[in-house]
C-alpha cells in the first residue's frame, strides 16, 4: 500500500512559531483601559502593540470625511494609476498606500478594491453605517487572522 512506507518514519516535531501581530481590532465594548489602543469608537478600537506605535501612521489612516476608518498593511503596485483616477498627481501624494485606499474607499466603496493591485490586509470600519469590512488581496499574500473569541476580531 502506498501509505506503508509513512508508517516507519519517527514523526518530527515543528518548532512552535511565535507571530506577533503587528496590529489588532477590537470590536464590541472595549474597556477603556486596554493596553495599546491607538484610536477608538464606541464600537472598534485600533490596538497597536509597544513595538508597532510609533507606526501608528503606517498601520492607520482617517478618510478625509473621517466616515472610514482604515487600519492594515498595504503594499500597492499600481498606486500611480490609482492616484490619477482620484485626480491627484502622482508625485505630489506624499501619503502612504494606506491613506490612499481610505480615499478610495471614499469616493467608490467596497468597488475600490477591483482597482487594488498589489499585497494588503486591511479593515475598514465604516462609522456611519457600523459595518466592519475585513479585506485581503486575492493571493493571500498577506494573511489576515480573525476570531470571536476575547473581543479581538482581526490582527495581522
Amino acid at each position: 500500500m502506498l501509505f506503508e512506507i509513512f508508517k516507519s518514519r519517527k514523526s518530527t516535531k515543528i518548532p512552535f512559531i511565535n507571530c506577533s501581530p503587528t496590529w489588532c481590532i477590537a470590536w464590541g465594548a472595549v474597556d477603556a483601559s486596554y493596553e495599546g489602543i491607538a484610536w477608538r469608537d464606541e464600537k472598534v478600537a485600533v490596538i497597536l502593540p509597544p513595538k508597532a506605535s510609533g507606526f501608528l501612521t503606517e498601520k492607520l489612516a482617517i478618510s478625509s470625511g473621517e466616515q472610514f476608518v482604515v487600519v492594515g498593511d498595504v503594499w500597492l503596485t499600481n498606486q500611480a494609476q490609482l492616484l490619477q483616477k482620484l485626480g491627484i498627481e502622482p508625485n505630489s501624494f506624499a501619503l502612504n498606500p494606506l491613506q490612499l485606499v481610505a480615499h478610495l474607499w471614499e469616493q467608490w466603496g467596497f468597488e475600490c478594491l477591483n482597482q487594488l493591485v498589489g499585497i494588503f490586509a486591511l479593515v475598514v470600519w465604516d462609522r456611519e453605517k457600523q459595518v466592519l469590512w475585513l479585506v485581503r488581496d486575492r493571493v493571500g499574500a498577506r494573511t489576515l487572522y480573525y476570531t470571536t473569541k476575547l473581543r479581538q476580531v482581526a490582527s495581522f
